[in-house]
């Protein structure tokens, strides 16, 4: 299978277990390559950061959620499998990151 069709069936910026799953199994029976996962992490970081400018989209994890990565999601991956579920998932992480961080600023007396 070529390297692109595989992208196409795994989530571009986070590939759920089951992705993972799938794509060693692929690499072990020799119908990916074996530098997949580092191909895709070039791949990956051109996304993210442009193909000709190193200007960060969007960095955000569950726990450490950003606007910047939130807004990065809705305009690079509107064509993502389950895009609007990750998109309200990202928001509700947002906001419990925000509070988190505002309650942080509180008790340190900012």
């Amino acid at each position: 299978m070529r390297m692109e069709s595989m992208f196409d069936k795994i989530s571009p910026l986070s590939p759920t277990a089951e992705e993972i799953d799938t794509a060693n199994a692929m690499i072990a029976n020799g119908e990916l390559d074996r530098d997949y996962w580092s191909r895709r992490a070039e791949v990956t970081a051109k996304f993210v950061f442009g193909n000709e400018e190193r200007r960060e989209l969007g960095m955000g994890s569950a726990n450490n959620q950003t606007r910047q990565s939130v807004e990065a999601y809705r305009l690079r991956c509107k064509d993502e499998p389950n895009y609007l579920k990750n998109l309200a998932r990202m928001e509700k992480e947002l906001a419990e990151c925000e509070a988190r961080r505002a309650a942080t600023r509180k008790a340190a007396g900012k």
